[in-house]
């Protein structure tokens, strides 16, 4: 019995409800891991993140109340990720709301602003197909 991306991905999800920095910190180097494994066997499919992953982790420094421009730059290596040709990354409403909530959840200055910057964003996403 191995683990898989689904048993990562409900480690990070436990790890967001925890709502701390260091849970945050731990759920990206899971997610690092996972992607580090899955770089070295890219023919596994059980170890390689998708949407879900990505996002469970966003949400993981989300709740965190801290570091939203960690969440964006999640957001950012998915979108590329997706640009690129990788259909099991692409950022979805979902992932997209994660990174607003980051930024409302968070204390940095200016996060209204770049709350609607990002919906802005996902419009256009969305707009050009």
């Amino acid at each position: 019995c191995h683990p898989d991306v689904v048993t990562y991905t409900s480690v990070i999800d436990t790890l967001a409800k925890m709502k701390t920095v260091e849970a945050a910190e731990k759920a990206e180097f899971f997610l690092e891991e996972l992607e580090r494994a899955s770089g070295e066997a890219p023919e596994d499919r059980r170890l390689k993140p998708n949407v879900r992953t990505y996002t469970s982790t966003i949400n993981a420094i989300g709740r965190s109340g801290k570091n939203p421009e960690r969440a964006e730059a999640i957001l950012e290596r998915i979108e590329k990720m997706a640009k690129d040709g990788n259909r099991a990354v692409v950022p979805d409403v979902v992932c997209f709301n994660a990174v607003i909530n980051a930024y409302g959840w968070s204390d940095v200055a200016g996060k209204s602003a770049k709350s609607f910057a990002l919906l802005q964003r996902m419009i256009e996403v969305s707009n050009s197909g």
